[in-house]
């Protein structure tokens, strides 16, 4: 889940956040709801994602943030189906 890295493994030693800009999740998400059969608008998609993350960055309990610590890998959008692999990180 999303509060990986604060709530359920507060205490790792190294933390990465993966995560793809607000329209590509979207996208990726409407193609997921329409190959299931689901009517639905890519907007409306949008709005979801965009609403879902304004919540949970404000909610009380485990709000998404990151930690300046937290190492932030931003997928750009690509034509490959799935993130290019993380090379292993050393860190001192």
């Amino acid at each position: 889940g999303r509060d990986i890295g604060t709530v359920v493994l507060p205490d790792a030693n190294i933390k990465i956040f993966l995560t793809a800009n607000v329209e590509r999740r979207a996208e990726r998400r409407y193609r997921e709801l329409r190959e299931a059969g689901l009517p639905v608008r890519l907007e409306e998609v949008l709005r979801d994602i965009e609403a879902r993350d304004e919540h949970d960055t404000k909610r009380a309990a485990a709000p998404l943030f990151f930690y300046l610590l937290f190492f932030y890998f931003l997928k750009q959008p690509t034509a490959a189906k799935r993130p290019p692999a993380i090379a292993p990180l050393e860190v001192r």
